[in-house]
């Protein structure tokens, strides 16, 4: 009859019991030591952690120590062209990481990078921190001095990797120097503001004029800025005009003028 079960169902089940709880206890599996260790380090770092030159609006090395304005970096700008050099460099040098063994800490004594993004939250780069513990002896906790060989990449959702990269690390100490610029800002010159004008359009005669104090429209402001007015005439006769950011190359105005204006 369906659903009874065969005689003797119960019997063998208890048996079945009875000689399982015989067996001798399977030993426990190996205890595992956790050790802080990136997961598939010595890879290369994934190339989307790092942006590529035309997602990039600035870079900003802000040090951890007190510097005067003498000896403060200046900011490095995309659309200035003295600056996408310096800035090219250090995308490379990033590209180059190798995801490295250890915590994601930084070093609370190392200058942090900012990499502005046209979009996006921006990416920081920090020196890796070396923290040997607490020290009950010495009663000052954890210390974690700058490594001299790895560096703390940490994305805009806030993931972070410890990266193995010796010449970033150099750089962030004290190689940035001969890069980037300190002191006052110098301003574009007639050259490069023409330069910056024909990366818009390959127009030869472009006209250049300095204006001191150009107004620029925010939202519930007006900014005012030291800027180049450059204009060029097209083969119909129209004109370009042209405002460009003496500071930062930044475009802030590109127009289209009928001939008779």
């Amino acid at each position: 009859m369906r659903g009874r079960r065969p005689a003797g169902w119960a019997a063998a089940l208890a048996a079945l019991a009875a000689g399982l709880a015989a067996l001798p206890a399977s030993p426990p599996p190996p205890a595992v030591p956790a050790v802080a260790v990136t997961a598939g380090h010595g890879q290369p770092v994934p190339a989307d952690w790092v942006p590529p030159l035309d997602s990039v609006a600035s870079l900003r090395l802000s040090l951890r120590a007190p510097a005067g304005p003498a000896e403060a970096p200046l900011p490095l700008y995309t659309t200035h062209p003295d600056h996408r050099p310096t800035i090219a460099v250090v995308l490379d040098l990033l590209l180059g990481s190798r995801l490295a063994p250890g915590a994601a800490v930084a070093s609370p004594k190392g200058p942090v990078l900012q990499i502005a993004l046209r979009r996006g939250e921006p990416v920081a780069v920090q020196p890796a921190g070396d923290c040997p513990g607490f020290s009950s002896e010495s009663g000052h906790g954890f210390a974690c001095p700058p490594s001299p060989s790895d560096v703390i990449l940490r994305r805009g959702d806030g993931r972070q990797v410890r990266l193995f990269n010796p010449q970033m690390a150099a750089w962030l100490q004290e190689g940035w120097r001969e890069h980037v610029p300190t002191g006052e800002p110098a301003l574009l010159d007639r050259e490069a503001a023409i330069a910056l004008a024909r990366e818009q359009s390959r127009l030869p005669g472009w006209q250049a004029s300095f204006v001191d104090a150009y107004p620029v429209e925010r939202p519930g402001e007006i900014e005012v800025r030291r800027a180049w007015l450059l204009e060029a005439e097209l083969p119909a006769g129209q004109r370009i005009r042209l405002v460009v950011d003496a500071l930062t190359g930044e475009v802030l105005r590109l127009v289209q003028l009928e001939a008779m204006e």
